[in-house]
C-alpha cells in the first residue's frame, strides 16, 4: 500500500471510530442517566483507534470525540468536557504504548486505570485551584464515579479484544 493509500486508509478507519466514540454515548443514555458513566461510550471508539492506527490518528480521535459529542447532545457537559479531553488523550496514548507489548484485554485495562487515575488526578487539582467544594472534586465522589464505571471497563476488555479479533480475521491488515 503506498503511503498516500495508507493514510487514506488510516483517516476512514480513524473516522469510523469518531463515529462509533459519537453515536455509542446516545445509545448507553438510553440505559438511564447513568448509562455514560457506567459503560464510558465515548472510550470505545478511542480504543479500537488506538488498538489499530499509529498514535497520531488514536489521539485525534481521542481529542475529536469528546468536542463533537459536545456540539451534538451537550454531552459531557462543561467543566467535564475538559476533564474527558485530558482523560481520552491519556487513555490513547497509554493504549497506543502498549498495543504492541500486551494482550489487548490487558492494554485496555491499563488504559482504563491509568486513565481514570488521571481524571481523579485532574479533576482534584482543578477543584483545588479553583476552590471547588468537596461535592464536586471529593474523594468518595470520585472514587464513586470510577467504580460506577466497572461495567464499562470489563466490557471494553472483553468486547473490544473481540471485535478487533473478528475485523482482523476478515480485513486485509
Amino acid at each position: 500500500m503506498t503511503n498516500q493509500n495508507k493514510t487514506s486508509f488510516n483517516l476512514t478507519l480513524a473516522g469510523m471510530c469518531l463515529a462509533i466514540s459519537i453515536v455509542m454515548p446516545t445509545v448507553f443514555h438510553f440505559a438511564g442517566p447513568q448509562g455514560g458513566k457506567m459503560f464510558l461510550p465515548l472510550f470505545w471508539g478511542v480504543a479500537m483507534a488506538a488498538l489499530l492506527l499509529p498514535v497520531k490518528y488514536a489521539v485525534m480521535v481521542a481529542v475529536f470525540a469528546p468536542v463533537l459529542s459536545h456540539l451534538i447532545s451537550a454531552m459531557p457537559p462543561i467543566p467535564m468536557l475538559y476533564f474527558m479531553l485530558a482523560e481520552l488523550f491519556v487513555y490513547a496514548c497509554m493504549i497506543s504504548v502498549l498495543k504492541n507489548k500486551l494482550p489487548a484485554p490487558v492494554v485496555i485495562l491499563a488504559g482504563l486505570i491509568v486513565s481514570r487515575i488521571s481524571y481523579i488526578a485532574i479533576v482534584s487539582l482543578s477543584a483545588m485551584f479553583l476552590s471547588l467544594p468537596p461535592a464536586f472534586a471529593g474523594f468518595t465522589v470520585l472514587l464513586g464515579g470510577v467504580l460506577i464505571s466497572l461495567p464499562g471497563i470489563i466490557a471494553q476488555a472483553i468486547i473490544i479484544p473481540t471485535i478487533l479479533h473478528i475485523y482482523r480475521r476478515y480485513s486485509r491488515i
